[in-house]
């Protein structure tokens, strides 16, 4: 099991049971008004990917195709 942390820094923790096993740093933005809005299989192979709001003006929405922690690509979403 995996928990995705974000704010100042955005990692995951990796967890055996509830002892932390490991961690690593995900990718960051700049801006702060992007958030992590949450997680799912968006693309459906098998991997979670990351689904970032937007709370300036525009308000977009964009999903992260991840594999692991790796970006791959980013795909912009209909709010």
């Amino acid at each position: 099991m995996a928990v995705l942390w974000a704010g100042g820094y955005n990692l995951v923790w990796y967890m055996n049971g509830v002892a932390l096993s490991g961690m690593d740093f995900l990718p960051s933005v700049d801006d702060p008004s992007w958030k992590i809005a949450g997680t799912g299989d968006f693309n459906r192979d098998g991997r979670e990917d990351i689904l970032w709001r937007y709370y300036g003006a525009e308000g977009t929405n964009v999903v992260w195709l991840m594999n692991g922690i790796t970006w791959q690509a980013a795909n912009f979403c209909l709010h």
